[in-house]
């Protein structure tokens, strides 16, 4: 004769997701205890027996962490108060009155067309995907057809419940998703996947860069990371293809991930309307004709940096040294003006040379202070002596004049004669 009771099991989720190393699981066994007659059944206890242990057929080793519960689909006021529980003597969870208050029955009714809903909770699952078999003892009588007293031996109903571990791959990422291959780092590429499965990577333009065959023997859910001997060189996405070994036309399964380089390196070129620093916010802006330089605020042109600048023309309105207090250019429309530091004082032209057409200027002295100096007045030029307005000494070798205007006219060299210009002649002296 079968149990009077009739038992079905609800997991949560559907399929009891296995531990795999390192990552521990969780689940929920719901076990819906139905009277299906039109008379009350009585019982005496409810025992569920699950495997223990930490094979793969065995539900869990840590009966411990279990959360044990209760509840009736109907109640009614005649309704005693139970418990279920682990029986660390029987080994297994047994549901049966709470003696802790004495029931008003000799034994617990389940109504008919009621239900009891027997909770196990919180249950740390074993690694390894299996079918596991849960045993169900039950001591009861009445029922439609049942007997009248309780019977000395219990009824034993075995359900299952399917525990696994992923069929497809997972967790495809990379350890690091910013790489430094300047500092000799190298990529890595993480997955977790069932072993009987053939894994390919390919790169952002479809080729292979690592293929990792399937293994023999039974299939297991382990973490991947092969070795690999390359780092990309700018941001690259890969993707995981994975597909079971023997099996024609399977689109397979395909994991995406991306990974970027500290410095990128691009082959043909970038596009984009400007850059900025980081610490320093500069900016160069790509315009129409050319690069603009900004400072960091992006409102004022900022300062470019070289040793040397080889170009073909330079457009500027001024020149200046590195120094605050050095002298400086500026284009003005008729040439070029020197100014010395700062200020607007006009500077000096230093040269081993100067050869130009022409020189526009009020005198011309030399580099040398205390050195003699020619003025050129409106009448003509005049030459002063040292660094003063006295009159000096043009030295020539020879003088070729249309006209001399003098007061007298000497010898070059000392104690000769001399001719003065007289109004009314000349005397020789």
């Amino acid at each position: 004769m079968p149990s009077l009771l009739h038992y079905q099991i609800v997991t949560d989720p559907p399929s009891l997701q296995a531990s795999l190393p390192g990552e521990p699981s969780v689940g929920t066994v719901y076990i819906i205890v139905s009277n299906t007659h039109q008379s009350p059944v009585d019982w005496e206890y409810i025992d569920v027996e699950v495997p223990l242990g930490t094979d793969p057929s065995d539900l869990t080793n840590e009966v411990k962490a279990v959360v044990t519960s209760y509840e009736r689909t109907i109640t009614s006021p005649r309704d005693d108060t139970l418990e279920f529980k682990w029986d660390s003597k029987q080994q297994l969870f047994r549901a049966q009155f709470d003696w802790t208050q004495p029931p008003t029955r000799r034994y617990p009714e389940l109504i008919h067309h009621g239900a009891l809903i027997l909770k196990l909770e919180n249950i740390p699952l074993t690694e390894g995907s299996s079918l596991v078999h849960v045993k169900i003892h039950d001591k009861t009588k009445g029922g439609d057809n049942g007997p009248p007293a309780m019977g000395s031996g219990h009824f034993t109903t075995t359900l299952g419940l399917v525990k696994q571990t992923p069929r497809v791959p997972r967790n495809f990422r990379a350890e690091k998703s910013l790489v430094d291959g300047d500092a000799g780092e190298r990529l890595a590429l993480l997955w977790d996947g069932p072993t009987d499965l053939d894994y390919w990577i390919l790169d952002q333009r479809g080729n292979e860069v690592h293929h990792e065959q399937a293994k023999p023997g039974p299939a297991a859910h382990l973490p991947f990371r092969p070795p690999l001997t390359f780092t990309p060189k700018r941001g690259t996405t890969y993707t995981l293809v994975a597909k079971p070994r023997g099996v024609a036309n399977h689109q397979g399964y395909f994991l995406t991930t991306t990974v970027h380089a500290t410095i990128p390196e691009f082959e043909s070129g970038t596009r984009t309307q400007w850059i900025e620093g980081t610490a320093n916010k500069g900016r160069a802006v790509f315009t129409s004709d050319g690069v603009d330089v900004q400072a960091q605020n992006h409102s004022d042109l900022g300062r470019l940096r070289a040793k040397k600048a080889d170009v073909d023309s330079v457009i500027t309105r001024l020149v200046q040294g590195r120094e605050d207090e050095d002298g400086w250019i500026t284009f003005p429309e008729r040439g070029v003006n020197v100014y010395h530091g700062h200020t607007s004082t006009p500077g000096v032209i230093t040269a081993a040379r100067a050869d130009v057409d022409g020189v526009n200027t009020t005198w011309a002295g030399s580099r040398d202070a205390g050195q003699g100096w020619i003025e050129f007045s409106q009448s003509g030029v005049t030459v002063h002596k040292d660094g003063t307005q006295d009159r000096g000494t043009l030295s020539a070798e020879k003088v070729d004049v249309n006209g001399l205007n003098t007061k007298w006219v000497g010898d070059l060299d000392g104690g000769k004669g001399w001719i003065g210009f007289q109004q009314y002649g000349v005397e020789v002296h």
